[in-house]
């Protein structure tokens, strides 16, 4: 399913993030709607198989065990210890499966952010990415499990009535630090996705958040009440909001770590107007909406107005040549 040639789109900074993101989703909805139920289907299928992999044969191989519990016993499975090497590559075949999902979705909405046609097949074309993707995410994903692991056993070894209040202030100090880790090298996954190597994309995005960690902040705090909004439509607002999230991470890739943006046509927001300009390789004109000075340097005399043509003298109507008459 191809995209008609994608018409003007605002390119905004900040906040503005969210309708540059809309404007770009509106332009073809089909695309992202089918897409991402296909992607939907396809992952529901392979994790049920995946599952069922893990499930069936411990049920078949596992045996029962008595277990003492309050002075009683009673019956309880035992898991051959085979089956824990088999869960862990299972585990990871889970992993890559939504790595290569995520791969596909943002190399769309890269194609959206440089206003280029986007396809339904794109969301399963990221198997190039997939590794890289994943090993981006390694290091995030292994720290949060050295922060909640230890948390859970911990708290598995207090009853629901005993579990202290530090515990749980704990689990909140977690999931902010985790969410701000994830927050950091949110533009680097659209940079991975673009060919960036991990370890560059790791630089550029925890510097470009720095530069943008406000509007980032505000930006994730509305899209939060924007999902929340969305049980009320039964899930199907997120069928908008997560491409529309995907769209966003390619921006702030685009204004905070330079992701390069193909030359187009846009509307561009200067000093609250609107103008035409022509997109450029970062570092040129016009600059990232993001800079603080948009007019300075050199290219500024390019926005002055035209100097104006030069008058010309009045003809002498008696020097005027005669009908038919040609000049000498």
């Amino acid at each position: 399913m191809n995209m008609t040639t994608p018409a003007p789109v605002p390119r905004l900074h900040g906040t503005g993030w969210i309708t540059e993101s809309w404007l770009l989703f509106r332009q073809n909805p089909a695309a992202w709607v089918l897409a991402l139920i296909a992607v939907f289907m396809v992952m529901m299928i392979v994790t049920i198989i995946m599952e069922l992999a893990i499930f069936v044969p411990m049920g078949v191989f596992s045996a029962f065990s008595h277990a003492t519990s309050g002075g009683g016993t009673f019956p309880t499975l035992k898991t051959p210890f085979w089956m824990y090497p088999v869960m862990l590559i299972i585990g990871i075949g889970e992993t890559f499966l939504q790595m290569f999902f995520y791969a596909g979705i943002l190399k769309m909405a890269n194609s959206a952010m440089r206003r280029e046609p986007i396809r339904i097949e794109d969301a399963f074309s990221g198997w190039a990415k997939t590794v890289p993707l994943f090993l981006y995410h390694l290091p995030i994903s292994l720290v949060s499990y050295a922060i909640i692991l230890p948390m859970s056993f911990m708290s598995s070894a207090h009853s629901s009535s005993s579990v202290p209040w530090g515990l749980f202030i704990g689990y909140g100090v977690a999931g902010i630090v985790i969410a701000l880790l994830y927050g950091f090298l949110l533009p680097g996954m659209a940079l991975v996705v673009d060919g960036v190597p991990v370890l560059q994309a790791y630089g550029r995005s925890f510097r470009g958040v720095l530069k943008e960690v406000w509007p980032l902040t505000l930006v994730a705090i509305i899209m939060t009440v924007f999902y929340v909004l969305a049980i009320l439509t039964c899930g199907l607002g997120w069928l908008v909001l997560w491409p529309m999230w995907a769209i966003i991470i390619s921006l702030l890739a685009r204004d905070a770590c330079d992701l390069p943006a193909a030359p187009d046509q846009s509307y561009t927001l200067y000093g609250g107007q609107w103008s035409l300009t022509q997109e450029a390789a970062p570092g040129v004109w016009p600059p990232a909406p993001s800079a603080s000075t948009p007019l300075a340097g050199p290219a500024a005399a390019s926005k002055e107005p035209p100097a104006p043509l030069p008058e010309l003298e009045p003809i002498d109507p008696a020097e005027r040549p005669a009908d038919g008459q040609s000049q000498g």
